[in-house]
């Protein structure tokens, strides 16, 4: 099944964008942190040994990923 294009809904930057583009200097981000997003994907992110220092959010959400990941 096709979606239709007058059916479509572009969701804004905020949504559903990935933190690599953080780590691999390869974009721009839309956003200084995460913090601004909605949902974030992180694919390849915490394979990268320096992933911590990299981490592109602010307190208090910094601490909690931390907290949780590891």
């Amino acid at each position: 099944m096709n979606a239709r294009y007058d059916k479509l809904f572009e969701y804004p930057d905020t949504v559903n964008f990935t933190i690599t583009y953080y780590s691999n200097g390869s974009f721009t981000p839309p956003y200084k942190y995460i913090n601004d997003a909605v949902t974030v994907r992180y694919e390849w992110f915490f394979r990268d040994p320096e992933w911590k220092r990299k981490l592109p959010a602010q307190e208090p959400l910094k601490s909690w990923i931390l907290k949780h990941w590891e």
